[in-house]
């Protein structure tokens, strides 16, 4: 199983260095470049042959590409010990040369896909045949499949009807309050399931009332309402917060914020501001008990990936619709 990541790159970004900060961020341990087209205004390639035992008699290798040249390839693999990537530049006149990337600035745009892979991890370590560090690819050990009967206790939690009886602990809030509570701002709106986006039902689980149409009609009501809560209903909220400078946690679909700037915005400003914190609603509503693990496992990775891009802050909470006790050791 794998996951593809499409980003670009602006002038005066550096390559490789983005690159790498890009795998951390996403929290991502075995990736590889699928392919990059884009232009460099300057680049630095070791070349073939080049060693550490030459860098050290004076002999470096390196070779420094200060004119503007064509991207006509970008491969190699990054994960949490470093990069390998390797690139070929042409020039104005079609001279090509390629080698070790140590460094490149872009140009005029750098268009990049990359594959994570599951079951894997990328180490690097050194290799005395080489002087260089080297790839070590791990196996990550699977998760026990969801549907694999489950041992005798197991995940299962066990029922408890007696809890703490008469003698309840008393907690401690801070400024010995006596009542904690915890604000939610719900967005869903444009990720729940929809005819726009192929498939052919309106949800309508979360509307006021039921909704009677058959899959393949549309219900206008249920769009209705959930278009009213991101057109109105979220903002109204937001603003009340606001006044009050109540605290509160937007439990965020990432596409549906991906479909309103607006309320990314809006949620960025609060963000940095201390009067919104972020959790992670999911890649989409959507129905996480009739997932397989490995598709839902994919929804997981892109749902944080996402909301990390839009928000510039990874998600650490994780909280979905109709999740399924065996799921709870899916991790983030």
């Amino acid at each position: 199983m794998s996951t593809h990541y499409a980003l670009r790159l602006s002038p005066g970004d550096e390559i490789k260095s983005t690159l790498i900060e890009y795998v951390k961020r996403h929290d991502l341990s075995a990736v590889a470049v699928v392919t990059c087209v884009g232009s460099t205004s300057f680049a630095t390639l070791r070349l073939a042959g080049a060693s550490a035992a030459g860098k050290a008699a004076g002999v470096n290798g390196m070779l420094d590409v200060a004119t503007s040249a064509e991207i006509l390839t970008l491969v190699g693999t990054l994960g949490a010990g470093g990069a390998h990537l390797h690139i070929t530049l042409g020039n104005d006149v079609g001279e090509v040369v390629g080698g070790h990337l140590m460094r490149a600035v872009v140009h005029t745009t750098a268009e990049i896909v990359l594959v994570a892979l599951d079951g894997v991890r990328f180490e690097r370590t050194m290799d005395a045949a080489t002087g260089f560090k080297e790839l070590s690819v791990v196996a990550v050990p699977p998760v026990a499949s969801a549907a694999a009967p489950l041992p005798p206790g197991g995940l299962l939690p066990a029922r408890d009807f007696v809890g703490y009886g008469g003698a309840p602990p008393l907690p401690r809030w801070p400024g010995d309050a006596l009542l904690a509570l915890n604000f939610v701002l719900n967005l869903e709106e444009g990720s729940e399931a929809s005819f726009s986006d192929g498939h052919n039902v309106s949800e309508a689980s979360l509307c006021e009332c039921g909704s009677d149409a058959p899959p393949g009609v549309r219900d206008l009501c249920a769009e209705a309402m959930f278009e009213y809560g991101s057109r109105a209903g979220f903002w109204r909220v937001l603003r009340e917060f606001e006044k009050r400078s109540m605290p509160a946690t937007v439990m965020a679909c990432a596409v549906a914020l991906q479909r309103n700037p607006a309320q990314t915005a809006a949620v960025k400003k609060g963000m940095a501001s201390g009067l919104l914190d972020i959790c992670c609603h999911g890649y989409r509503w959507e129905d996480h008990i009739a997932m397989e693990e490995v598709h839902e496992r994919g929804q997981i990775r892109k749902a944080v990936a996402l909301l990390t891009d839009l928000l510039g802050e990874r998600p650490v909470g994780w909280c979905v619709p109709f999740c399924e006790i065996l799921r709870l050791r899916l991790p983030m």
